[in-house]
């Protein structure tokens, strides 16, 4: 007979539940029944539902991942074009601004040239006006008004016959016409008057942008 240690007894009778009947305690009549256990078998729809199922959470968990991802390629994405959206401002932007502020200036440069030379004409003219109207009060300032001796005057025939139509009648006039001059020059005796026409036009059209 094979000797076999008692913690090893008890041990391999724990594990069957019977530990106290081996041993005599409180031995019943009744005949015990063995422990019967439950065993489920997995179906072809069981194995199927849980291939289903892990597709599914595989699914939900690539999906998650990937809009993660993406979600970080936009942010990188929008982070780019702003440092792109940056640099050209700062690089064209001020070179656009800068070409577009001169292309002003000589476009208002241009249009005030232009409107000068369609004023000028129209500021000379009148300016002559004013000169023959200033020079005929002198004259009659001298004169007291009337004609006092022999007015002569030299010049464009334009201003002599302005100047003409400012005097009263009553005077001795002696013109000498000269297209070339710019002046008009009136001498009564020895008193000698002059225009300053050329002086103005010239103040006009440096003042002129």
């Amino acid at each position: 007979m094979r000797f076999t240690p008692a913690f090893m007894v008890l041990e391999e009778l724990d594990s069957a539940g019977e530990v106290g009947r081996a041993l005599g305690w409180g031995i019943s009549a009744e005949v015990q029944k063995p422990v019967q256990r439950r065993v489920k078998v997995l179906t072809e729809n069981d194995l199927k539902q849980a291939y289903d199922e892990g597709q599914e959470a595989g699914y939900l968990t690539a999906t998650a991942e990937f809009e993660v991802v993406l979600a970080q390629r936009d942010a990188e994405a929008r982070a780019r074009l702003a440092e792109v959206e940056q640099e050209f401002a700062q690089n064209c932007g001020a070179r656009l601004a800068e070409d577009l502020t001169t292309a002003i200036q000589e476009i208002r440069k241009e249009l005030a040239d232009e409107a000068a030379k369609s004023v000028l004409p129209l500021i000379d003219s009148r300016l002559r006006a004013i000169a023959v109207e200033d020079l005929a009060e002198c004259i009659m300032e001298v004169g007291n008004g009337g004609g006092v001796g022999e007015l002569r005057l030299k010049g464009p025939s334009a201003l002599i016959g302005a100047m003409e139509q400012q005097l009263p009648e009553g005077w001795n006039v002696t013109a000498t016409v000269d297209e070339g001059a710019v002046e008009l020059t009136a001498q009564i005796d020895s008193s000698l008057f002059r225009t300053q026409i050329e002086n103005w036009v010239k103040r006009v059209e440096e003042a002129a942008p």
